[in-house]
């Protein structure tokens, strides 16, 4: 089965053997959407590994509402049933926690769900600093503000918090290669590269590309690259999107890791396209209505 390995370039494993996105076997599809590593489950599981910040998002099926477990909670809404561990006690999850409590509580519920030789985890602290009031969440927590009607129902409190951690780190946010602070709001300009090139190559991944594909990709990108460096343009990067085939969205392959192309790739398949699914009766329209549901 597909697994994506931590790292700087979210390599691929395909049943313990390095492999290259995107990739599918049965059920499960991995790809890479830039910095994005993704992999799917058609019994409704989506993961996104962000390859620049370790941030890692799960989006699951309605199908399993409350039938979850685990670090992640029981998604059914309720706060309450959130911390539960694997023998079916509850540690109570409440925003008054003191930060210090709310830790013990967040390690206690971690390392009952440990797994093997896995380390014990540490609760981090939360809200153990003051967080300055930002003018741009003021206007969105207000009695004026078209959110305010959800206050009587829903604390708006610990939103307004994060709404106000999120702007502060953005406050961080450098310019690349400048060292320069940059708030939100304010306008700069960049200068453009003047010595590199990334060049994109699109194909059509059907039967009758695959020879002009052997014949013409392959040495474009060499000539390309000589060409360039003729001209003083040494920083030359090569990308490879598909579409077309079998595959149900264009994709972006990878080379060694790399969101890259040498001219090369292994992994790019060519085949008929399947004819559209007819929608004449009920049946059909059936398998037509399933087919574009499993696209999404």
């Amino acid at each position: 089965m597909p697994d994506i390995v931590p790292g700087p370039l979210r390599s691929l494993l395909v049943n313990g053997e390095r492999s290259e996105f995107p990739a599918h076997q049965g059920l499960l599809s991995a790809w890479r959407r830039y910095h994005w590593a993704n992999l799917k489950s058609a019994a409704g599981v989506l993961v996104y590994v962000d390859a620049h910040t370790d941030l890692i998002a799960v989006s699951v099926s309605g199908f399993y509402h409350g039938r979850t477990r685990g670090l992640l909670g029981t998604l059914s809404y309720e706060p309450a049933d959130d911390l539960i561990k694997p023998d079916g006690q509850k540690e109570k999850s409440n925003l008054s926690f003191v930060p210090a409590q709310f830790a013990t509580k967040e390690t206690e519920f971690g390392n009952s769900w440990k797994v093997g030789q896995c380390k014990d985890v540490t609760g981090h602290s939360h809200h153990e600093h003051e967080t300055v009031k930002s003018t741009e969440c003021g206007d969105k927590f207000t009695r004026g503000s078209t959110l305010s009607l959800c206050f009587p129902l829903l604390n708006p409190a610990p939103f307004r918090e994060a709404c106000d951690h999120a702007v502060e780190e953005a406050a961080e946010c450098k310019l690349v290669g400048g060292g320069n602070p940059v708030a939100v709001g304010d306008l700069f300009s960049v200068k453009a590269p003047q010595r590199s090139a990334d060049i994109v190559v699109v194909v059509e991944q059907v039967t009758g590309s695959a020879e002009l594909y052997k014949e013409l990709v392959g040495p474009l990108v060499t000539t390309l690259t000589n060409e360039l460096k003729s001209k003083g343009v040494t920083d030359v990067h090569f990308h490879l999107v598909g579409f077309g085939g079998d595959l149900t969205w264009p994709t972006h392959y990878t080379s060694s890791g790399e969101m890259s192309f040498n001219g090369k790739n292994k992994n790019l398949k060519f085949s008929t396209p399947a004819e559209p699914l007819p929608f004449d009766t009920r049946e059909n329209k059936v398998r037509w209505f399933k087919h574009e549901v499993t696209i999404l």
